[in-house]
């Protein structure tokens, strides 16, 4: 399925490299007001749009700062609004710690039929359409 929709995207070169940011979920919250962490969120000042997925949900999220990938949702704000900076879950064992991986904005790639779904694996079943996630 990822090679359909990501076939000949390139990574957005990013020169010079980013510096790795990781933060903690409490750290978005006071500071931009989140209030609980969920897949898209928009700070109390309505200036910025944040995505967070799950990875086990969607493992076809950008990788890496410039990677693209693949977020599968149903959300129509997705691709309507943002750019949404984007922030994965670090492999940290006692506390919950954020990847910051850029700013992205979600192209609508496809959509899934209910045979499509039936045949793959996912931890939530609802109607997902597929986002194209480009470096922004």
């Amino acid at each position: 399925m990822v090679s359909k929709y990501l076939a000949g995207t390139a990574s957005f070169p990013i020169n010079p490299p980013p510096i790795p940011v990781v933060v903690a979920r409490y750290a978005l919250n006071h500071v931009f007001g989140l209030t609980i962490m969920g897949l898209t969120w928009v700070s109390g000042d309505k200036k910025h749009h944040f995505l967070t997925p799950q990875l086990a949900v969607n493992p076809d999220m950008p990788s890496a700062p410039g990677a693209p990938g693949l977020l599968l949702s149903c959300r129509e704000e997705l691709w309507t609004q943002g750019p949404w900076d984007l922030f994965i879950k670090a492999d940290t064992k006692k506390h919950v710690r954020l990847d910051y991986a850029g700013r992205y904005k979600a192209h609508l790639a496809g959509t899934m039929t209910a045979d499509e779904f039936s045949a793959h694996k996912f931890s939530v079943s609802h109607l997902w359409v597929f986002l194209k996630l480009i470096q922004y």
